[in-house]
């Protein structure tokens, strides 16, 4: 009995060596799954930013219509190089005084704005490399007057990623 009781004192408390291999095996399975989802995830927020933006533009080009009967030309805006560092937006910009939109904020996309198909329609196009590997990911949004029964005009909307 004596010989048990010193067997018990005389061992150490903690966690085999096996214990925390494993232990570290698991932990870095997890970090193998969960690195990639968050990386990818943080992609996308980034490039989230372009949709609100564009829809603002296209309310504001479709406001410019109605004043003017025709629709404005937004150069590169704020211009290049796009990244993923944000850069302030240039209010000053030909074609973006008169169209008079400002996003909160600064940016990570660069944005244009133009009309096409013989003034019929507008498109603002934003592009954007969130990951600065020099390939855009490109959203656009179209606007387009269509005279109603009542002489007005319907905008309508189409986002698309590229």
């Amino acid at each position: 009995m004596g010989h048990l009781r010193r067997m018990k004192s005389g061992m150490k408390k903690g966690f085999s060596m096996v214990e925390l291999m494993i232990v570290v095996a698991i932990l870095s399975i997890l970090a193998a799954i969960a690195v990639p989802n968050f990386q990818t995830m943080v992609l996308k927020a980034r490039k989230a930013e372009a949709t609100p933006n564009l829809r603002g533009i296209g309310d504001a080009s479709v406001a410019y219509y109605a004043a003017n009967s025709a629709w404005v030309t937004g150069a590169s805006n704020p211009g290049s190089p796009i990244g993923k560092n944000l850069q302030a937006w240039k209010p000053t910009m030909a074609g973006w005084v008169d169209l008079g939109y400002r996003p909160d904020g600064m940016v990570r996309c660069t944005y244009v704005v133009k009309p096409f198909g013989s003034d019929s329609y507008a498109r603002a196009d934003a592009f954007c490399d969130v990951d600065d590997n020099n390939d855009s990911a490109i959203v656009r949004y179209y606007t387009s007057r269509v005279t109603t029964g009542a002489g007005g005009y319907f905008s309508y909307v189409n986002v698309d990623n590229y």
